[in-house]
C-alpha cells in the first residue's frame, strides 16, 4: 500500500471516529415530523451491510433524497451491521442526515443454516471490512422498527425501496406504507419465476426463505411494482469490482470514508486479491443502485434487468455517482 493512501485510510478512520459519537444518539431514532415541509419522492434502503451493500450505498444518498437505511440480518447481524454503517455515513462533508434504522432478523423458521463463508464477512464487515480494532456497540432500536419507518418516510410522497439484502424487514414494514410504494429495485432474479427458467434463487432469499416468500406476495397483493437487477455471471469481460475504480474515489468525504473501508481488506471484494472463501465477487448491489440512478443502462433479460453498458463503463459511471453531489 502507497505512504499516501495510508495516511489518507488513517486520517478517514480519525474523521469518522470523532464524528460518529455525535451522530450515533440520533441515529438510533427517527426525528420527529415537520409537518410544514413540503412532500418529495424518496428511496428506502434495505441492506444486510455487505461489502457490495457499502459501495452502492453512497451514490445513492448523493443523488437521492435518501429518508433511511433500514439493515436486515443477513451478511452482518442487524444491530452491529447498522453500527458498522452509521460510522461510515458519519463521514465529514454528508450533507443529508441519514436515520440507520436497525431492522429484522431472520425468522425463526428459516429452511437453511448460515453458510460457512457468512462468518468471515461478519467478522470483517461488523468492523467496517476491518477497518475498525472491534465492532462497533450495536445500534440500540428503542421501539419496534417499523415504526421508526413509517416515520422516516412520513413526508415521501412515493417511495422507492433500494432492497440489498435479506426480505425479512421488508415483510414486516411493507404492510404499513405499501399505497406509497412506487417501486422495489432488488437485487437477484424473481423467486419461482417461468420467465428465468429456473427456481432456484439467490442468496438474499435463501437466507430467510419464509421471508422472501412473503415478500413476494407483499408486492401481489399490493401491486407494486418489482424490478430485479442482477449481474450477467457468464459475460467477458465480467462485471467485477477492480483496484482502479476505488482508487479514483475521492480522499475526503463520504468517498474517502468508503476507499478507506475497501482498502482495509481486500480480500473480501478484490477479484485479484479474493480469499477462497469468500466465493466470487461481482458487481451485484452496486448494479441494483445504478440502475435506480441510470435504468437507460439496462436492458431485460428473462424477468430480471442486466447492464447493456460493457464493465468499464459501469465501473467508470460507479466511480463518478460516488464521488459527484
Amino acid at each position: 500500500m502507497h505512504a499516501g493512501l495510508s495516511g489518507t485510510m488513517s486520517a478517514v478512520a480519525a474523521l469518522l471516529t470523532a464524528s460518529f459519537a455525535a451522530v450515533s444518539a440520533a441515529q438510533t431514532s427517527v426525528p420527529a415530523p415537520n409537518v410544514q415541509a413540503p412532500a418529495h419522492d424518496c428511496v428506502l434502503i434495505d441492506t444486510d451491510v455487505d461489502i457490495d451493500d457499502v459501495m452502492a450505498i453512497p451514490m445513492v444518498l448523493r443523488h437521492r433524497r435518501v429518508a433511511a437505511v433500514v439493515t436486515t440480518e443477513g451478511t452482518t447481524t442487524a444491530a452491529l451491521g447498522g453500527s458498522a454503517l452509521a460510522r461510515m455515513l458519519a463521514a465529514p462533508g454528508v450533507a443529508q442526515h441519514i436515520p440507520v434504522i436497525v431492522g429484522a432478523s431472520a425468522t425463526a423458521d428459516r429452511s437453511r443454516a448460515v453458510p460457512a463463508w457468512v462468518a468471515q464477512s461478519r467478522a470483517a464487515m461488523e468492523r467496517l471490512n476491518g477497518l475498525l480494532a472491534v465492532p462497533l456497540p450495536p445500534t440500540a432500536a428503542d421501539r419496534p422498527f417499523e415504526e421508526d419507518v413509517v416515520q422516516a418516510v412520513h413526508n415521501c410522497r412515493r417511495i422507492t425501496i433500494l432492497a440489498i439484502g435479506p426480505w425479512s424487514s421488508f415483510a414486516r414494514y411493507a404492510p404499513r406504507i405499501a399505497h406509497r410504494i412506487k417501486a422495489v429495485v432488488a437485487q437477484g432474479r424473481p423467486l419461482h419465476s417461468e420467465a428465468e427458467g429456473t427456481k432456484t434463487t439467490a442468496f438474499n432469499c435463501e437466507y430467510d426463505l419464509p421471508s422472501c416468500e412473503a415478500a413476494f406476495q407483499q408486492i401481489r397483493r399490493f401491486h407494486i411494482q418489482a424490478i430485479w437487477v442482477d449481474t450477467p455471471l457468464k459475460a467477458t469481460p465480467a462485471y467485477v469490482p477492480t483496484l482502479d475504480m476505488v482508487q479514483e474515489l475521492q480522499p475526503d468525504g463520504l468517498p474517502g470514508a468508503l476507499r478507506a473501508v475497501l482498502m482495509a481488506n481486500q480480500a473480501i471484494w478484490n477479484p485479484d486479491h479474493l480469499d477462497p472463501g469468500f466465493g466470487e465477487s461481482f458487481l451485484w448491489d452496486q448494479l441494483a443502485s445504478l440502475y435506480i440512478l441510470h435504468p437507460a443502462l439496462f436492458h431485460k433479460v428473462g424477468a430480471h434487468m442486466e447492464p447493456a453498458a460493457p464493465p468499464d463503463e459501469i465501473r467508470r459511471i460507479w466511480t463518478s455517482d460516488t464521488n459527484s453531489h
